[in-house]
């Protein structure tokens, strides 16, 4: 599986090797089988950025429930 994540509206950053880049969008790949997924940056320019993270595939539901923990913290204003 290969799949693309742009923000509307909005330029983060990453860091990689050669520096600072801005980064519009994530991109998902799922590789050994699924056993394992890599998240690369989406830079500016729409070129995969030339740094990575690979998790085990199987942990994305604790991510998943991490990142809605922060997205519901951050609309009840910070408050934990």
């Amino acid at each position: 599986m290969n799949r693309q994540i742009e923000w509307e509206d909005v330029i983060t950053s990453f860091t990689g090797r050669n520096g600072n880049f801005k980064c519009i969008g994530i991109d998902l790949v799922a590789y050994d089988g699924n056993k394992r997924t890599v998240i690369h940056p989406i830079t500016s320019k729409h070129q995969i950025g030339n740094c990575n993270i690979t998790i085990p595939t199987e942990n994305i539901p604790e991510i998943i429930k991490t990142l809605k923990e922060i997205v519901k913290n951050q609309k009840d204003g910070g408050r934990s």
